[in-house]
């Protein structure tokens, strides 16, 4: 990455590994802020289990990886019909413009 910006517990920590020039590592997936992804951090733990030789089990993250994603698009589903009757209505696109 040639640049961004790691903040948080994982940005502390790098900052004092850096300042007391303590070898850090930080293995970064990408992610979105505002919901949980079981995915990438299955990404991040197989990385590890293979740089470490762990054999660390994440069967319990993919289940959830699959109940988030079809909680998502149950969600996204029922945005949709409701678009869908404010156009049959002619209710406003936005509530507050």
């Amino acid at each position: 990455m040639p640049r961004g910006v790691i903040g948080g517990i994982a940005g502390g920590i790098l900052n004092e590994c850096w300042t007391r020039k303590i070898t850090g590592v930080a293995f970064l997936t990408p992610a979105i802020a505002f919901a949980p992804d079981p995915e990438g951090a299955v990404a991040l733990i197989e990385v590890i289990n293979r740089v470490y030789g762990l054999e660390v089990d994440t069967k319990e993250l993919l289940e959830k990886a699959e109940e988030i994603r079809k909680k998502l698009k149950d969600l996204a589903d029922q945005h949709r019909k409701l678009r869908k009757a404010e156009e049959k209505c002619g209710a406003p696109e936005a509530m507050y413009v």
